[in-house]
């Protein structure tokens, strides 16, 4: 199915919610000492994850177990530190796991709210995305008859599975745990979220204005939600080549399209969430951005058709900044 796109979905949503000129109408906004209004396009983090506890518990023990690599060197956190956004820099990889890895590497927090995985949506859900990492085909994994019988051999995780699922380790049971443990990574309480729930009246007075200017830009036809961002495709380069200064194309720049086989689906990607943006450089499918400031130039000029002034993009860095919450640990 051909995707929504950024000129329709946002024609859909302002006429819900239409602009404000950022040099008009100011004193009708919410300033930084007031609350906005309960209807938002941006949807606060929910508090609890839901999951199970013990489960989670063995899908974090999982997810930074390097037994499951073929030389037992890496991890899934190793690409995806928790600490640290929930993604690592490729470029920072050791050069036999960054030949593995194609693409930039999303963020594993609030993961849980988009509406597929990968930036090409390839996995419908975390289930499937653990399935295709942990192929054999995929470079970065041992493949499952060797996981399940790694994981059979060590008396620890053969007694945690007994516990938890009342079996032996098997493919199913490892794809649950680590899915249920990734839908525990939500970022909750971010200064944002609690200046839209009521909690946080004195929000920094940048963000607040960048927050309107995301608005009055466009930003929100595509980013909006829980994730503010991954829950729709959107073609890239609506204003322009946005490849151009980069050099020829390359096979995974056809986004969406390697997954349909749809000629609709070319340069189409996944709209990232920008909830850990700030935490998670560098930015696009192809690491092409190295800062957010960049990120944000990129955007407003071959997706908006607009140049963006400095000061705009300090103001809506502070925003997306604000985005970010506290990450719950150990399952909890």
């Amino acid at each position: 199915m051909k995707p929504l796109s950024p000129l329709l979905f946002g024609t859909l949503l302002l006429l819900f919610c239409p602009p404000i000129s950022a040099q008009a109408q100011t004193e009708e906004r919410p300033s930084a000492d007031q609350s906005p209004a309960t209807t938002q396009i941006i949807v606060p983090v929910p508090q609890r994850h839901g999951q199970a506890p013990a489960k989670a518990a063995l899908g974090k023990q999982l997810f930074n177990e390097p037994l499951l690599s073929p030389d037992r060197s890496a991890s899934c956190a190793t690409c995806h530190p928790v600490d640290s956004g929930g993604a690592k820099n490729r470029r920072s990889l050791p050069e036999t796991q960054r030949r593995r890895v194609k693409l930039d590497i999303p963020s594993v927090i609030n993961s849980r709210f988009n509406l597929s995985q990968s930036w090409d949506g390839r996995a419908p859900d975390l289930e499937t995305q653990v399935d295709e990492c942990l192929q054999p085909e995929s470079q970065t994994a041992a493949g499952w008859p060797a996981i399940e019988r790694r994981l059979r051999d060590n008396p620890e995780y053969l007694r945690a599975f007994h516990r938890v699922y009342g079996t032996e380790p098997r493919a199913e049971q490892v794809r649950d745990a680590l899915a249920s443990y990734q839908r525990t990574l939500i970022s909750t309480n971010s200064p944002f979220d609690r200046w839209l729930r009521g909690e946080n009246p004195h929000l920094d007075a940048n963000a607040v204005a960048g927050y309107h200017l995301f608005l009055d830009y466009g930003c929100a036809a595509c980013h909006n939600g829980i994730n503010v961002g991954g829950n729709l495709y959107s073609y890239l380069g609506a204003y322009g080549d946005s490849f151009e200064g980069r050099g020829r194309k390359r096979p995974s720049d056809l986004g969406r399209f390697n997954v349909t086989g749809n000629p609709d689906d070319r340069f189409v990607f996944k709209v990232p969430g920008l909830r850990m943006a700030s935490a998670s450089a560098p930015y696009f499918h192809d690491g092409s951005a190295a800062t957010l400031n960049e990120a944000i130039e990129t955007m407003t000029f071959y997706q908006l058709g607009r140049k963006i002034s400095a000061e705009d993009v300090r103001m809506l860095v502070a925003f997306i900044v604000s985005l970010a919450g506290e990450i719950p640990r150990d399952g909890q």
